[in-house]
């Protein structure tokens, strides 16, 4: 496999962001060190065509000049992906405050967070490594902390290795924010492909938690869920049977109207908040 480095664009500081390219014989993918992100994955259909199977832009601009209304496309999230509930939670019985960004949560390291940063780059073999420091208060969380996001191109095959070091207590939730359509691009909708969760867990949303210990019923809202054929973690499902439902106060009650309304409020409530 190869591994090449070009432009990508300017930053708004003027600064040049990059973009890297791993190529085997069978996937080629573009990364740039804004975000530490996925750029695009060129791979070969049933068909033996070759398409790209994730969201992006050609170039960093696109990116930047989304402004507050981030898609993350491709992004590594954090320093805590997914929502903080309150943007409020307890270490050690000392409070942290992070700005929120999402109503009253705190979405995915706040309005300024690691998909927004330029990360330091170093080819290593068979790909890339990404590292970036997020010193001790950076958007309110403690511990000067140390993030490493390798990509891999092993047996045709993408690999995402992570791993972080802190000298404080912290949190930390690094994910990968892509958004796949394996027809490629311009093929349409999503609905109709086919999805399987490897998982024989999830984690619960703030308010089935606050249900459960108000006793509430919820039982039922997952024996609807099992009915309507939105569990992925057993067989695998068509995902439009889960895009026609939506989520609302516990209960199942009309089609979504944009595909932001696709996806469940899932809400991380994290210890003391």
């Amino acid at each position: 496999m190869t591994v090449t480095k070009a432009d990508f664009g300017k930053l708004k500081d003027g600064k040049t962001a990059e973009v890297y390219t791993l190529k085997d014989a069978d996937l080629e993918v573009k990364l740039t060190n804004y975000g530490a992100r996925i750029v695009a994955i060129m791979a070969k259909g049933r068909d033996g065509k070759v398409a790209d199977v994730v969201l992006g832009y050609p170039s960093v601009e696109g990116y930047v000049n989304e402004g507050s209304a981030k898609t993350y496309f491709g992004a590594i999230v954090g320093r805590y992906g997914n929502r903080i509930a309150g943007g409020t939670f307890k270490i050690d019985g000392h409070e942290y405050h992070i700005p929120k960004n999402d109503g009253n949560n705190a979405l995915h390291g706040g309005a300024h967070g690691f998909d927004e940063q330029v990360w330091t780059a170093k080819q290593i073999a068979d790909g890339v490594e990404f590292t970036l420091l997020s010193k001790d208060g950076d958007a309110g969380f403690p511990g000067n902390l140390t993030a490493h996001v390798r990509y891999t191109l092993v047996g045709s095959a993408l690999h995402i290795n992570y791993s972080a070091t802190t000298d404080k207590p912290t949190v930390v939730n690094l994910t990968n924010h892509s958004y796949f359509n394996l027809g490629g691009q311009d093929s349409g909708t999503i609905l109709n492909d086919v999805l399987m969760i490897n998982a024989d867990k999830h984690a619960a949303a703030q308010r089935y938690v606050d249900a459960v210990k108000s006793k509430e019923p919820v039982d039922d809202v997952y024996r609807m869920l099992s009915d309507r054929d939105i569990e992925f973690t057993t067989t695998p499902r068509q995902i439009g049977n889960y895009a026609q439902f939506m989520f609302e106060d516990g209960l199942i009650k009309h089609r979504p109207a944009s595909w932001k309304d696709l996806f469940f409020d899932n809400i991380h409530a994290l210890p003391g908040s």
